[in-house]
């Protein structure tokens, strides 16, 4: 995973949830999301927009941008990029005590293997879903 837990000179300036707003499931996902964020800090954004293509521009392809959802932190070293299973993990530091939480599974693989695979899981909805705009799918 990239980036630097608890490293005090990394301030986070933006934290920017990017989901598939075409998708069901994923709309719901960041509602939900969104609800856990008691503070605030996740600003959500459609992959289908340029503010998502240029936040990740350089880093992902327009592909790999609309095969998951994604975590953008930007700070003042630069901004980091969470996707998929690795976005699951690090969405736990803006959930309720966020910050035990996501210290705790970011510590335990057996607590990360956990949510990638949940998010397997979850993420099959998407595959299967008729509204998703996911590379491989019918409406893509």
């Amino acid at each position: 995973m990239p980036g630097v837990l608890g490293n005090p000179d990394i301030r986070l300036s933006h934290a920017y949830l990017l989901y598939d707003s075409r998708c069901g499931p994923c709309t719901r996902f960041m509602r939900i999301a969104k609800v856990l964020d008691l503070q605030g800090k996740l600003i959500p954004v459609s992959i289908h927009g340029k503010q998502a293509e240029g936040l990740v521009r350089g880093s992902l392809s327009s592909r790999r941008l609309k095969s998951s959802f994604h975590i953008v932190e930007v700070s003042n070293s630069g901004a980091e990029i969470y996707s998929a299973g690795d976005g699951l993990v690090r969405l736990t530091r803006y959930a309720p005590a966020g910050k035990l939480t996501f210290a705790v599974v970011s510590r335990i693989k057996l607590f990360r293997q956990v949510l990638r695979w949940s998010y397997y899981q979850v993420s099959r909805l998407r595959t299967a879903s008729k509204s998703c705009s996911m590379p491989g799918t019918d409406s893509a």
